[in-house]
């Protein structure tokens, strides 16, 4: 019995781990520019601002659909960038975001 009830979290967590939405790049810029170069792939960047509701919108609700992951993670290297962080505000105010 004690295995059955390991094995049932263990199952959850691994069918949500492969019905995932859009997989972030977690390293640097400087890395996901080496990784979209290597690939060949264009860049999906999400720009947004922690506390945002229509930011946290999205997190929570959109880029995690399984639907959302398959149109990304194939054609796309994606990357997030939180624009109230000092390393991407430059970024931001001359992109106008």
């Amino acid at each position: 019995m004690k295995k059955i009830i390991i094995l049932i979290p263990a199952l959850l967590i691994s069918i949500i781990a492969f019905s995932q939405g859009i997989s972030f790049e977690t390293g640097t810029w400087e890395e996901t520019l080496k990784k979209a170069q290597q690939t060949g792939k264009p860049i999906f960047v999400e720009f947004f601002k922690t506390g945002s509701d229509s930011c946290e919108h999205m997190t929570k609700n959109v880029y995690i659909l399984e639907s959302v992951g398959k149109a990304y993670n194939d054609k796309f290297i994606s990357y997030r960038m939180d624009v109230g962080k000092a390393e991407y505000a430059q970024l931001a105010k001359s992109l106008k975001i």
